[in-house]
């Protein structure tokens, strides 16, 4: 796992990060099994009504929002690598209790345990490689990450489409059993990695922000960490609250509507067969694994908001794609829309995945990190709340056309919001001039110190 870097040299990621992301590909097949076939899986093979499926999903979102700031104080205190095992671990018996479930309220158990180890996941994970890497390195480091992570869900997808039958459901028990395995599997990687993703200690963190000082770096350097005092700092971030409410309108326009809205107008309005989910969303992942290192060296030096501003526009173009789709159902022309969708919509992923995390985590403390992340994902709980029950209202009573102009309309709006962001980053913030390399390296620092004290 090597990349260029802007000035022309060599960037290979420390073992600890490469292991780190062995796991989450590894984790990423499984996902990629099941990860358009929820909403088939429990409407068309368990006989479970479109719009109880959406408040469903909406239930495990909200619940996982209440959790995610409890599990980013809990990552800032043992850490990540410690709070990712949990979660992965849940994780997993959540998913095999999903393979045998048959009425709604066994639906409704087995998406709670896994509210519950989901919480343990998005801000651990993205804590754990910004604290394996230097700052002017994250950004190619989360996009290694993102393309690893749908190299492993594409690969998942084909398997799966060659499995699935809609008409069986032994087959969707077998991808939910083999998605469980790969949490459980992620679980004992994470087990050998003892000597990286302890906590930052409070006295260590106090010594960094002088060194930190010395070197003239961003006065957010000078926060201190710990309990209400942590999350106040945190919520008086003005920066990061507009990162994240431009992030919520984004996420709600666009990552949310895929796994409920985009399949149901896909099977529902569009007569999309089942077993093509598969390769709609192989293109997606696809067009990431080949264009994400591209991409990823084109961002260098320049403007992430001017970067994030394109990504949303991008997406609202591949959500026209979807609704035109819809005016020609059954045909050949829906299916060549349908699959060239999530291909465009994934052009602008693989810069919104690299961008976003680095704009968080340089805004964020080492000591806070994993409160800035818990924040983030707040967001995106919140936004895998209103996008299923937006898609399951809609659609469900056949008001497709207005989804398709809602989502349209609300990935603009966020284009401008990620707009007028770039006046409020600094210009190391907003990747136009490379991190400072003179300043004590933070990474370093606390492998060194958390191998003392895991080992």
């Amino acid at each position: 796992m090597t990349a260029t870097t802007a000035a022309g040299g060599d960037f290979k990621l420390p073992p600890s990060a490469r292991r780190f992301l062995l796991g989450v590909a590894f984790s990423a097949l499984g996902n990629g099994l099941v990860l358009p076939f929820l909403m088939v899986y429990l409407h068309n093979a368990r006989g479970i009504a479109t719009a109880t499926v959406g408040v469903t999903l909406a239930w495990m979102a909200a619940f996982q929002l209440a959790l995610a700031a409890p599990a980013g104080s809990l990552v800032d205190k043992i850490g990540p690598r410690r709070v990712l095992m949990i979660g992965v671990t849940i994780m997993g018996i959540g998913t095999l209790l999903l393979a045998f479930v048959e009425a709604p309220w066994q639906v409704f158990a087995a998406t709670t345990v896994m509210a519950v180890g989901g919480a343990g996941l998005w801000s651990p994970t993205s804590a754990m490689l910004a604290s394996m890497v230097p700052a002017e390195q994250r950004q190619r480091a989360f996009g290694i990450q993102f393309a690893l992570l749908n190299l492993g869900i594409g690969v998942g997808g084909l398997i799966s489409s060659a499995i699935i039958d809609v008409d069986r459901v032994g087959s969707f028990q077998i991808l939910y059993t083999l998605d469980a395995l790969t949490f459980f599997g992620y679980a004992g990687i994470l087990l050998t990695m003892r000597g990286v993703g302890g906590p930052v200690w409070r006295g260590e963190a106090a010594s960094r922000r002088e060194s930190d000082l010395d070197a003239g770096t961003s006065e957010q350097s000078t926060k201190p960490a710990g309990g209400e005092a942590g999350w106040r700092l945190v919520l008086q971030d003005r920066v990061l609250r507009r990162v994240v409410f431009m992030a919520l309108l984004a996420i709600s326009s666009g990552y949310a509507q895929f796994e409920a809205g985009y399949t149901a107008f896909a099977t529902q309005q569009a007569d999309l067969q089942p077993r093509l989910l598969g390769i709609a969303f192989a293109a997606n992942t696809g067009m990431i694994v080949a264009s994400q290192m591209l991409v990823l060296k084109r961002l260098e030096g320049r403007s992430r908001t001017g970067a994030l501003t394109i990504v949303l526009v991008i997406w609202a173009a591949s959500w026209l794609f979807v609704g035109a789709a819809g005016l020609v159902p059954g045909t050949g022309l829906a299916t060549a829309l349908l699959i060239v969708a999530p291909a465009i919509f994934a052009i602008g992923e693989t810069m919104w995945a690299p961008i976003t995390p680095a704009i968080v985590n340089d805004l964020a403390p080492a000591e806070l990190r994993g409160r800035y992340n818990a924040t983030v994902s707040m967001m995106w709980s919140i936004s895998l709340i209103v996008g299923p029950l937006l898609a399951g209202f809609l659609i469900g009573n056949g008001l497709a056309a207005l989804w398709v102009a809602a989502i349209v309309g609300g990935s603009l709006t966020a284009a401008v919001m990620a707009a007028r962001l770039r006046g409020h980053l600094t210009p190391e913030q907003d990747g136009r001039r490379p991190a400072a390399t003179g300043r004590i390296d933070l990474a370093e620092a606390e492998e060194q110190t958390t191998a003392e004290v895991w080992a």
